[in-house]
């Protein structure tokens, strides 16, 4: 508040109506973001106006208007950087280069280590935003709620896909619970545990994923720490409104930008189903509907195609933590389950062979260790730990040139 009131009584004459009316909508923000009462401010707006020379009839007007604009388009308040600077300066009479609380010195990111990414779904799904996407009546909603089901119930995904099991929400926002009951019929077997349903949760309904829908999202996670992974299907029927004015680059970023960093603060999988554009594109990315902000933001991005008739399905995936790779789908012939097929592989014999002598050395072996055991050659290990493994959490590193396995379960 201090920043803005200092801007509006240094404005140039000329520009000082203007600025009232942006520093106006910059405080409306933070009011309907929750950050700030709009009277712990207005009369000081008034009193610096007309200090600096405005009317009272254009200093009523425009701080009315451009609060009024800015609450229509909420915000958190940014770090005081300054507060944190004078910190820094008392306590230890330096100053970093850049003021950030959360810097860290290259040296430091080397050393540090990091708990394993955590996989919902191996080589699939992994903690983060992922979305899913495909044309309407493809399967979609088939294929998440067959892969919900899986992980409750503690099944392979597409009959080869391990998954740790844990709670799923499915927030089913264009079916209702007769057709889910149905779809379900045709997803389970007698192999599946009827109790161990308990840990799906359904709603057909959910607000919109403003301030205050990623609030209780975030709050119903903290809460939970059971819950692995959070499906919207679809991603329209959450997604809040916003001025015409809005970029449509800015409005997903804003939607998605903090859905993204509650998956990853929670380390939780939240996955939006969505659409593709008609008519398609080469470049699966492209095919997404919407702003390129969306794959931007997520970090996984799932296209599904299909050219036979609902019997086979395409999906193709590329993310930040997954390699990018093509599954063929095929329905089982028992059911309306999606699975890969017998030909397909999920790994490769060389990742399998470094995976099992990490088992058998739970202190961790070098690149050449691990060349002597399974007989390859160090460098080739080394990159298909580097590329291939480390990448998907499988392998991790426990000190410099030295691998192991993660404790966690895959």
């Amino acid at each position: 508040m201090e920043n803005q009131l200092s801007l509006l009584e240094n404005a140039k004459e000329g520009q000082r109506n203007d600025t009232l009316n942006k520093c106006s909508y910059s405080l409306g923000q933070l009011v309907g973001g929750g950050e700030l009462q709009r009277e712990c401010f207005e009369k000081e707006l008034q009193k610096v106006s007309r200090k600096i020379g405005l009317s009272e009839g254009e200093i009523h007007h425009t701080i009315r208007s451009g609060i009024e604009a800015g609450i229509k388009e909420p915000r958190s308040a940014p770090i005081d950087y300054h507060m944190y600077l004078n910190d820094i300066d008392q306590n230890n009479n330096e100053t970093p280069i850049f003021p950030d609380p959360m810097s860290i010195t290259g040296c430091e990111l080397y050393k540090k280590e990091f708990t394993p990414l955590k996989w919902v779904v191996q080589n699939l799904i992994p903690e983060g935003l992922t979305i899913l996407a495909g044309a309407p009546k493809i399967g979609k909603s088939f294929l998440v709620l067959q892969i919900a089901l899986n992980v409750v119930c503690n099944k392979k995904v597409f009959g080869k896909l391990d998954a740790i099991p844990g709670k799923v929400i499915y927030l089913a926002l264009e079916d209702s619970q007769r057709r889910l009951q149905s779809r379900m019929y045709s997803l389970i077997d007698q192999d599946y545990s009827i109790e161990n349903l308990e840990n799906l949760v359904l709603s057909t309904d959910c607000i919109p994923m403003d301030e205050e829908g990623v609030r209780l999202i975030d709050d119903c996670l903290r809460k939970d720490d059971c819950i692995s992974m959070i499906i919207f299907d679809t991603m329209t029927r959450i997604q809040p409104k916003t001025s015409n004015r809005t970029d449509e680059y800015e409005k997903y970023t804003r939607f998605l930008g903090p859905i993204h960093k509650i998956a990853l603060k929670r380390r939780v999988s939240i996955i939006m189903v969505h659409h593709t554009r008609k008519g398609g594109s080469e470049d699966p990315l492209e095919a997404v509907l919407g702003s390129n902000a969306i794959s931007g933001v997520a970090d996984t991005i799932m296209v599904m195609t299909s050219k036979k008739m609902d019997e086979e399905a395409e999906l193709y995936i590329k993310g930040r933590e997954i390699e990018e790779q093509s599954f063929k789908l095929k329905r089982a012939s028992d059911s309306l389950c999606w699975d890969l097929p017998d030909n397909v592989e999920t790994s490769s014999p060389e990742q399998e062979m470094i995976v099992k002598v990490l088992n058998k050395h739970p202190n961790g072996l070098s690149a050449k260790e691990i060349e002597e055991v399974i007989g390859k050659d160090a460098s080739q290990v080394s990159q298909i730990i580097r590329k291939r493994l480390l990448p998907k959490g499988i392998v991790t590193r426990k000190k410099h040139g030295v691998y192991t396995l993660p404790n966690v379960p895959f």
